[in-house]
């Protein structure tokens, strides 16, 4: 095999593996479930969050993270549009955000802030707008990280809004942020950020005024995010502005316990039936959970980087799709080493022969 096409078998692989996406399926808000926006489909009537540009990528449908690179993208996603439906909400209620899926390689923090829409959501830019932070979890000192703790609780996350908040409409924007290949400690990866918009309105607060607000894309520029590799025990500094004070809501660690309620997720289900941006036959994206608890390459790395996650989930039965794949990886590993071997068996035999030559 060339160095050429062994570089193309190769990044297939590699890449391949290490994409990661993810929406929120299910809003539950102050007790009512709304639909969120599904890239997969056509825009479902009802959904409270905004649609984003879903081809701009892989000129495919994509639930694909956003770029930190300072733009508007990093507020909503890519071109992200408003919506009439507007969920409404008790000051002081909780909202649930029931994640499509994630990948048990990475692992971050989760961020919510709100944003005062001018008294209709209906109309509002999430990029025009100035934020406040309201939650924010990052990784704990047994060193789980917020994304972890989602993982556990089935993909659900739990936060409660503001009770010192003055009524009015808001845009919540709710995120996730993935440092992947976090195993690699040699390097920074990119920071992959996802982040969802939707409409609320807020009524019962005993705030009167707005708390201070600012722009999110300085924040979120490459430069301005933290540079430390979290492999090596740094305290991390969540990104964005500081949580707005008094608000008098009750921090999000403190409200999920990594226990899975989510009744759209059994522990032991694998979600091998989402479909993914590469095409609808695929298998989804958390393929890796299978494979850090089975036994592939990348997974056999990773769990042993990362041993709790192990405990994560109760191990699901092997799924045909990931034997088949598992089985082609290994026949292409074989094929690999035993083509790159043959070019090293003839140096070594020309070696030998000029020795004896000379």
């Amino acid at each position: 095999m060339t160095i050429l096409k062994f570089f193309v078998l190769f990044s297939f692989i590699y890449f391949r593996s290490v994409t990661a996406h993810a929406y929120v399926k299910e809003f539950i808000v102050d007790g009512k479930s709304y639909p969120g926006f599904d890239p997969f489909e056509p825009i479902q009537p009802g959904i409270i969050d905004q649609p984003w540009d879903t081809n701009f990528r892989h000129k495919a449908n994509t639930d694909a993270y956003a770029k930190p690179e300072g733009k508007d993208e990093i507020v909503c996603r890519k071109n992200a549009q408003p919506v009439p439906t507007i969920a409404k909400a008790r000051a002081g209620s909780y909202v649930t955000f029931r994640w499509s899926r994630w990948q048990i390689n990475h692992i971050g923090p989760i961020i919510s802030y709100l944003a005062d829409c001018q008294g209709n959501c209906a109309t509002a830019i999430g990029s025009r707008l100035n934020w406040f932070k309201i939650d924010e979890a990052g990784v704990a000192p047994t060193g789980i990280w917020a994304t972890e703790v989602l993982q556990r609780q089935g993909k659900s996350y739990t936060i409660q809004l503001p009770k010192s908040i003055k009524d009015g409409q808001y845009l919540l924007r709710h995120e996730m942020i993935a440092f992947p290949n976090t195993f690699k400690p040699e390097r920074l990866p990119d920071t992959q950020i996802y982040p969802i918009c939707a409409n609320i309105m807020i009524t019962g607060g005993t705030g009167k005024v707005i708390p201070t607000a600012v722009e999110l894309q300085g924040y979120y520029a490459r430069n301005k995010l933290p540079k430390q590799n979290i492999q090596r025990g740094v305290v991390y500094q969540l990104p964005g502005p500081p949580v707005a004070p008094g608000l008098g809501n009750t921090p999000s660690v403190n409200l999920n316990p990594g226990i899975n309620k989510n009744p759209h997720f059994r522990e032991s289900m694998n979600t091998l039936v989402e479909p993914t941006d590469e095409g609808p036959t695929d298998v989804a994206n958390t393929h890796l959970d299978w494979y850090a608890r089975n036994g592939a390459r990348r997974g056999v790395r990773l769990s042993k980087q990362f041993p709790n996650i192990r405990n994560l989930y109760r191990d699901p039965p092997p799924h045909p799709s990931h034997m088949n794949a598992l089985q082609t990886q290994k026949s292409q590993d074989t094929r690999i080493n035993n083509n790159a071997q043959k070019p090293l068996n003839k140096q070594r035999g020309r070696n030998r022969r000029d020795h004896l030559m000379r």
